[in-house]
């Protein structure tokens, strides 16, 4: 299985190269012990690295081995979630959001 370290370099890569469209909130991942943010940044784009804190629209929780599985199978989030793989606040940002990534792992 890949590593989740290596999945989240490569979607890190993919947002700095193709962005996100018109996405807009901010976003934390709790992916195990680690706490990432993803934010538009000023002038266009949006970052997704370290979390520093502060308040956010949507906090979406999950194993480092689920957030694998759901970029490498976005179509399988609502199982995901409905099995309690995924825990969300604010589901329609994180509806939002997950269009968003469907478009990108294309």
């Amino acid at each position: 299985m890949e590593s989740f370290s290596s999945v989240f370099r490569e979607i890190q890569g993919r947002i700095a190269e193709k962005g996100l469209g018109s996405l807009k909130g901010i976003y934390r991942f709790e992916i195990g012990s680690e706490v990432y943010r993803l934010a538009p940044k000023e002038g266009g784009g949006h970052t997704l690295g370290k979390d520093p804190g502060g308040p956010v629209d949507c906090t979406i929780c999950m194993s480092p081995s689920d957030f694998v599985y759901l970029i490498r199978s976005p179509n399988h989030v609502v199982n995901m979630f409905l099995q309690g793989q995924i825990q969300i606040t604010n589901t329609p940002k994180a509806l939002e959001l997950g269009w968003a990534l469907q478009k990108l792992a294309r």
